[in-house]
Order: structure tokens, then C-alpha cells, then sequence
């Protein structure tokens, strides 16, 4: 019984040893990310967060996604405080298109998260744009942009 007990207690040790613990991280916008160029960067499963500040400001973030079996990634965009009538836009682009989006959708402020399902192929990178749907902004209304697998 005991060495039956000590191979299954190996066995999980080397289960676990063999497992590469992924941690999130928060990714606070930083300008300037107005454009591609200056995107700020950021890993599958991080949490974006920022503020459009005027009705003319964008916010850009890029992300590489890696080789794997998925190809659809959840969206997740809340708003949080300020002003519940400010609605933003979350646009999806190619990194090598970044004049036809992938996927864009609006959101308004003051509800539970919503998501949205985004195809995205493996081994390539994408841009996401956070901007105003129509000229309404706050910078104390924080959004919160969540994508993973």
C-alpha cells in the first residue's frame, strides 16, 4: 500500500513540476498609444484598463498570439464609474491590415462585463483600438478589456 501510495504522490509531484503557472497581468494605457505605431503591449489574458479622455482620443494596444489549437478568443470590455452614458468601441485589426478591422463593437458604460467572441488565427498579431463610438468621452469612466482563450 505504501508504494502504491508513494508512485501516486511521485506521480502528481511530476505533474505539477511540469506545469508553467501563467499570471495575468494589469496593463494600465500609458500615451502615447493614439496610433499602431505607439501601441502599448500586452499578453493574452492581461486586463487592459484606461479612460478615453476626449472625444478624440484612441487608445491602441498590441498583442501577439501564440501557436497553439485555438482560434477564437473571448472579448471581455466593462466600464466602470464616471459617466454611464459614454459609449466606446473596441475595434480588432491584423497587424499586417490595419486599415480593415477584424471585428468592431461598441459598448456603454455602467453594466456588467460583456463579451464578445473575436476569431483570431494563431501565430500572428493583432491590434485592438479602444476609442468613442460618438464623441463622448470621460476620464474618469475606466474601461476594462479582458481577452483570453
Amino acid at each position: 500500500m505504501k508504494k502504491i501510495t508513494f508512485t501516486v504522490l511521485g506521480a502528481i509531484c511530476i505533474l505539477f513540476a511540469s506545469i508553467t503557472p501563467v499570471f495575468a497581468a494589469t496593463v494600465n494605457e500609458s500615451e502615447p498609444n493614439n496610433t499602431f505605431a505607439t501601441a502599448n503591449t500586452f499578453n493574452l489574458g492581461d486586463t487592459l484598463v484606461g479612460a478615453i479622455s476626449s472625444g478624440t482620443d484612441t487608445d491602441h494596444f498590441y498583442v501577439s498570439i501564440p501557436t497553439d489549437k485555438y482560434l477564437a478568443y473571448n472579448i471581455n470590455f466593462k466600464m466602470s464609474g464616471g459617466d454611464s452614458s459614454v459609449t466606446y468601441k473596441v475595434s480588432v485589426y491584423k497587424s499586417t491590415d490595419t486599415t480593415t478591422a477584424v471585428d468592431s463593437f461598441t459598448f456603454t458604460g455602467g453594466g456588467p462585463y460583456s463579451t464578445r467572441l473575436v476569431s483570431m488565427k494563431t501565430d500572428a498579431s493583432y491590434y485592438v483600438k479602444i476609442s468613442s463610438n460618438d464623441g463622448t468621452s470621460s476620464s474618469t469612466t475606466k474601461y476594462n478589456v479582458y481577452i483570453y482563450k
